[in-house]
């Protein structure tokens, strides 16, 4: 069902500390994410589809928490939607692979815009 895929730390700087990337493929689609920081968990989650993630990076919380910075489906580096299916269920089951992937069982959502509605649809993240 899902893959993952760890790489080295990006070479696209992000901030101020380095971001390891990572991906997760769910049917056969890839998303990107990346992780900065230390602390809980907080995936964030940008507006709308082909929406660059950038824009939302914050160095300073990455004092205090590990920032997933997700590309989402159709956005950054991630892969597009063959079949142009951007419901909100769909953004739910690639947040849920990437809280699965990473093995979090709690920690906090940060979603702009079109990106804030994903975590409502997420069902509790599955242990891998």
């Amino acid at each position: 069902m899902n893959e993952t895929n760890h790489s080295p730390p990006a070479g696209r700087p992000m901030g101020t500390t380095k971001a390891e990337t990572r991906t997760v493929i769910v049917d056969g689609v890839r998303e990107v994410y990346r992780v900065a920081g230390e602390g809980p968990f907080c995936p964030v989650h940008s507006g709308g589809p082909g929406v660059h993630p950038e824009y939302l990076r914050l160095p300073a919380p990455e004092e205090h928490l590990s920032m997933v910075h997700v590309d989402p489906v159709g956005s950054g580096d991630s892969d597009l939607l063959p079949d142009g299916d951007c419901s909100m269920a769909r953004y739910a089951r690639f947040a849920e692979a990437v809280l699965c992937d990473l093995a979090a069982r709690t920690g906090y959502f940060l979603g702009h815009s079109h990106g804030g509605f994903a975590p409502v649809h997420c069902r509790s993240p599955r242990t891998p």
